[in-house]
């Protein structure tokens, strides 16, 4: 059986709060820019589960930057 081994271009790092968050790419619904910031909309670890949305301070250029990155 063939295992996917993630590597570090599966995820993104951003600086929330002075904590390293790192974010799983192909979990990530939508980035989108917010009136005083960023918000990151990802889906949830399971199906009955709402998706995670979080308003980050950083600005969305930023943000995609780091995701692109």
């Amino acid at each position: 059986m063939f295992q996917r081994i993630m590597s570090m271009a599966d995820f993104f790092t951003l600086l929330i709060d002075n904590q390293l968050v790192t974010f799983e790419k192909k979990r990530v619904i939508t980035i989108e820019p917010t009136f005083n910031g960023t918000r990151i909309i990802l889906e949830a670890s399971h199906e009955d589960e709402e998706p995670f949305i979080y308003l980050v301070k950083e600005p969305y250029e930023a943000v995609i930057k780091a995701y692109l990155g």
